[in-house]
């Protein structure tokens, strides 16, 4: 491949990058809860978190504040800390198939 093709795919790989960032309203509500004591499991649906919430107590949050919660146990854990966009990917992830 030459310099240039290589420049070229390089140039696509983060255009594709770009495309890929999540755009959710960071005031949008979201469910979670503590699991195992550790780290916290967010929800876009709140059905859905009440089903692996099992008896843990379930949180109601703006999408800024559990990228907070998340951000905030990540340090005490000595974790780096995500984006805001991993943290909306993980969410975007986690959907059940019905949801997307």
């Amino acid at each position: 491949m030459s310099h240039e093709e290589n420049r070229n795919m390089e140039n696509l790989d983060i255009a594709s990058r770009e495309h890929d960032l999540v755009k959710l309203d960071p005031d949008r509500r979201i469910w979670g809860y503590e699991g195992c004591g550790i780290m916290w499991n967010f929800y876009l649906v709140k059905d859905e978190a009440r089903n692996r919430a099992d008896d843990r107590d379930l949180i109601e949050v703006t999408l800024k504040e559990g990228y907070e919660l998340d951000s905030t146990r990540r340090k005490q854990m000595g974790l780096k800390r995500i984006s805001i966009e991993d943290f909306q990917r993980i969410l975007l992830d986690d959907r059940e198939p019905s949801e997307t």
